[in-house]
């Protein structure tokens, strides 16, 4: 029987893995080796790591854990987790199992890539989601914006341009722009191209242009998105509670004492979620903050129920 049992091995999963061993608690990390952001090049913005190559992020971080030996790691597929009648958690993967007192997922999101032709050859590259982890290198070239809302037009026209030397801006399927939506894009200098997109044009990864159904160009070297994401598997069968339909309902407000929402915990006492399973807002340094503190409430709940350990 493990303390806990951590499913994940990205920056969530080993921060939390790491602040449990430090309190003594013997954890178990099973991680299917499929990370979320493996078509990233680096790990941008995180703190003593930034811009290191995405392998030797996780071999750093895993290294890490190697003079605890509280801590143990596996490469496994979780597919289900049962609650024991005497207390505690079976973590399953296919047929094998591991008994835990407490289940910490720190699982991610499933990414739907947005539908733009050939998308895979750019994904994680060119075609990317957050300035934050990826506009501070895609500074010096024009980017493409998809738009979809009249209401946030001028912020986000205001904010996706601080990464780029000019916009252009993509309208979502469905959307039709208002007069003001157009008056607003004209003063900005942003073209609105409403043709869909039919190619994407660049090289390995990189890309050069946009070209639309109409037959019309635009030089863009990024496209930021907002796509769909959508709970894992695991989550899905767990039935937990859900914010937006993706992203597992925990507390994270933690400077607000309430003992009657215990931080981290999902709709399942006992099973806790933390990092980009739980919020749009996902990063690298996020994600292992939320880790530590998960871990940390995992211990502080397990100290509190079972005094005697």
């Amino acid at each position: 029987m493990y303390d806990a049992v951590v499913v994940g091995g990205g920056p969530a999963g080993l921060s939390a893995a790491q602040q449990l061993a430090r309190a003594c608690a013997t954890t178990l990390v099973l991680d299917a080796g499929v990370p979320r952001n493996a078509r990233a090049q680096h790990v941008n913005g995180y703190a003593g790591l930034d811009r290191v190559p995405l392998p030797v992020f996780r071999e750093r971080l895993r290294d890490d854990l190697t003079r605890y030996p509280e801590v143990e790691l596996a490469e496994a597929w979780v597919d289900r987790v049962n609650r024991q009648d005497e207390g505690g958690f079976t973590v399953w993967a296919g047929d094998r199992s591991w008994q835990a007192r407490r289940v910490l997922l720190a699982t991610g999101v499933v990414d739907v890539l947005p539908d733009l032709p050939d998308v895979d050859a750019y994904w994680g590259t060119s075609v990317v989601q957050c300035p934050f982890c990826h506009g501070w290198e895609a500074r010096t070239r024009p980017a493409a914006v998809v738009i979809g809302d009249d209401v946030l037009l001028a912020e986000m026209l205001r904010f996706h341009g601080r990464w780029a030397t000019s916009l252009v801006a993509l309208a979502a399927p469905g959307w039709e722009p208002t007069s003001t939506a157009r008056e607003v894009l004209g003063a900005a200098g942003v073209s609105l191209h409403e043709a869909p997109v039919v190619a994407l044009h660049g090289h390995d990864g990189v890309l050069q242009e946009l070209e639309f159904a109409d037959g019309s160009t635009a030089d863009v070297g990024t496209v930021y998105v907002h796509n769909e994401q959508r709970p894992t598997d695991l989550v899905r069968v767990l039935g937990l509670d859900l914010t937006f339909g993706a992203y597992v309902a925990v507390r994270k407000d933690y400077a607000v004492p309430d003992p009657t929402l215990p931080l981290f915990v999902t709709s399942v006492p006992g099973i806790y979620a933390a990092g980009d399973a739980t919020s749009t807002a996902q990063a690298a340094q996020l994600a292992a903050f939320e880790g530590a503190l998960a871990a940390r409430r995992m211990v502080l709940d397990h100290a509190f129920t079972d005094p005697g350990r």
